[in-house]
């Protein structure tokens, strides 16, 4: 037979199943927070992110403006946004697919060679990635010339070409491409051919 002792064991059974539920409750309820969470302070940041810069009117078209920001991993200023202005264009092709880069100009200090090409947008983190093409080339080749990219010392030679395209070529830290590039005529403008982490990307650009 059953005394008060079952019951009070039974109540207590009951209090402790209780407990557990909602011990189980809460760990779940924890589960769909966290992720919220995380995605309410990521939205956050990301809408504390400024509009990446305008070209003006008064814009030099030689020289980019930038927005800069302080990177908090990092005593000095880095920028979060450099958009290269100018009428220049560029056409790239990766796997089948065409994309189209705008703003931007061609550089050739002293009328000898075209010593850079700068197009496109650079944002960076907590930016949204952008498309940007940037070419170095030294010693600056003239109209005509075909020059292999890489960096030598006899003679010397820095001939470097960066190029993002989301979310084909995502920005990140790797080998620079290998390739040609040549100039066209009146060096404003010319043609790429690249290998990117094994995969042939090619294009144009026109500074006119």
């Amino acid at each position: 037979m059953c005394d008060g002792r079952c019951s009070g064991r039974a109540s207590a059974f009951a209090e402790t199943g209780t407990a557990g539920v909602r011990a189980l409750v809460a760990v779940i309820a924890s589960l769909f927070l966290i992720p919220a969470v995380a995605w309410g302070k990521a939205s956050e940041a990301q809408a504390s992110v400024p509009a990446p810069p305008k070209c003006g009117s008064t814009t030099s078209k030689r020289f980019a403006t930038e927005v800069l920001t302080r990177n908090p991993e990092f005593v000095r200023l880095s920028k979060l946004y450099e958009r290269w202005c100018g009428r220049a264009r560029a056409v790239i092709r990766i796997e089948g697919s065409v994309f189209r880069i705008s703003g931007g100009h061609c550089v050739s200090e002293f009328g000898y060679g075209l010593d850079a090409v700068k197009i496109g947008l650079i944002a960076t983190p907590p930016a949204t990635s952008r498309s940007w093409l940037s070419i170095d080339l030294l010693p600056p080749p003239r109209a005509g010339m075909t020059v292999k990219l890489g960096i030598r010392n006899s003679p010397p030679t820095r001939n470097i070409a960066l190029l993002v395209v989301p979310p084909k070529l995502p920005d990140k830290v790797g080998p620079e491409p290998t390739g040609t590039v040549t100039i066209g005529s009146e060096m404003r403008s010319g043609t790429f051919l690249f290998n990117i982490d094994g995969r042939q990307v090619s294009g144009s650009w026109t500074c006119w």
